[in-house]
């Protein structure tokens, strides 16, 4: 993969961008990371387990506010690579929470 800084995926909203221009899983190791809160992330996933059993359709929605909840990342997206006749692979968020 090629190494991308956050020049490579700030750009105008609206345009879709191709997998390659957002992946950027390189960058991850760069960031400090924080202690385990093992009690936390357990409810965490009960919380979801729960709510995907009783409303399937909120739960993309749900665990991005749980993953803004318990990292207290702002903002948070779950992201998701479709294929699409005339545009080939984009990129798109399918929930999005925070700021």
């Amino acid at each position: 993969m090629v190494q991308r800084t956050a020049e490579t995926t700030d750009r105008a909203h609206g345009a879709p961008l191709p997998p390659d221009e957002v992946i950027v899983t390189d960058l991850l190791a760069t960031r400090p990371s924080r202690a385990a809160n093992h009690a936390g992330e357990s409810a965490a996933m009960l919380k979801l387990v729960q709510a995907l059993a009783s409303d399937p359709v909120s739960a993309a929605q749900r665990l991005v506010d749980t993953a803004c909840s318990l990292t207290g990342a702002a903002p948070s997206g779950l992201s998701v690579v479709e294929s699409s006749d005339n545009e080939g692979e984009i990129f798109g968020w399918i929930a999005i929470a925070g700021e």
